[in-house]
């Protein structure tokens, strides 16, 4: 009975390619989804920094940065299904 158990563990960690390749492909979109929103960002900061403040520019990067690490995150897991 443990040896099911280790073996069914096992497959759920690794996960079968396709689940993968699906994964992969999902942090990818939404690795470009948080790009356009900070292209969004960044498109209204133009107003905000007439008035001095660089608040979006910060929301901004944060959005570039986290949309970057999904979309390298993604490719990863969608080369490893293969």
């Amino acid at each position: 009975m443990t040896a099911d158990v280790r073996k069914h563990d096992l497959a759920q960690e690794h996960g079968d390619p396709e689940q993968r390749r699906e994964t992969g492909t999902t942090l990818v979109l939404i690795g470009w989804m948080f790009w356009l929103f900070a292209a969004l960002v960044l498109f209204f900061a133009v107003a905000q920094s007439r008035m001095g403040s660089s608040t979006m520019m910060n929301v901004a990067t944060l959005l570039a940065a986290t949309g970057l690490v999904l979309y390298f995150l993604g490719l990863r897991v969608r080369r490893r299904s293969k």
